[in-house]
This record gives C-alpha cells, structure tokens and sequence, in this order.
C-alpha cells in the first residue's frame, strides 16, 4: 500500500509539472536573419548620375576641343630616307609659345633642337 500511495503521489507530482510546464521539453528554432537587400532604386540613382557625367563630360570636350586642337600643331614635314623625317612643330601652352624640330626614326620621335621660346 506504501508504494501504491508512492506511486500515486509521484503521478500527481508528474500532473502538475505537465500543467504547469507543458506537455514536454520545448524546443525553440530562431530563423536566420534576412540577406541585405539592394534596393531597385539605387541602380537607376547610379545610372542617372552615371550619364549626366557623361552628357558633361561630352559637353566640357566640345567646348574645348579648339583649345587641345591648337595646342599642337605641325608647321612642316620632310622626310630624309628610309623611315627618317623631320617635323617643325609649334607648341602653345597658355602663355608660352614654343617652335620645336623634331627627328623622327622608325616611328619614335626625339627633341633636335629649339627653335625659340616667346611668352606673350
């Protein structure tokens, strides 16, 4: 009779520890955080900002095309022989005006001499 009523007890203890805490171990699964996600509207804020460079870029070199075309201009050219040349090249560079021979020999040129030098 003592271990039936030992018995009976331990099944109320069980009751009440179910009642009081659940059916059973409680597992808890936490999900993994979402991927950053790039939003849509940043690649077309890049692609704007990628063709008003361009569109100023395009603008800038039209408008000083003048200016890199007259930098450098060849006043004259006589070739020597096989491959051989010289070149009578003027050069502007802002205030400075310089007249320059250049050699040219199988495609690469070298400084012959200067002519002269004149800062307006």
């Amino acid at each position: 009779m003592l271990l039936w009523l030992v018995g009976v007890a331990a099944a109320e203890d069980l009751k009440l520890e179910q009642r009081l805490l659940g059916p059973g171990p409680v597992t808890a699964t936490i999900a993994a955080p979402p991927a950053p996600a790039i939003p849509w509207a940043l690649f077309g804020i890049l692609g704007v900002g990628a063709a008003a460079t361009w569109i100023g870029r395009e603008k800038w070199l039209a408008a000083h095309v003048d200016d890199l075309d007259t930098a450098v201009r060849v006043l004259g050219r006589a070739p020597l022989g096989d491959g051989t040349s010289v070149a009578l090249v003027e050069i502007e560079s802002g205030a400075e005006k310089r007249v320059l021979v250049l050699g040219c020999s199988n495609g690469s040129p070298t400084l012959l001499t200067e002519i002269f030098e004149e800062v307006v």
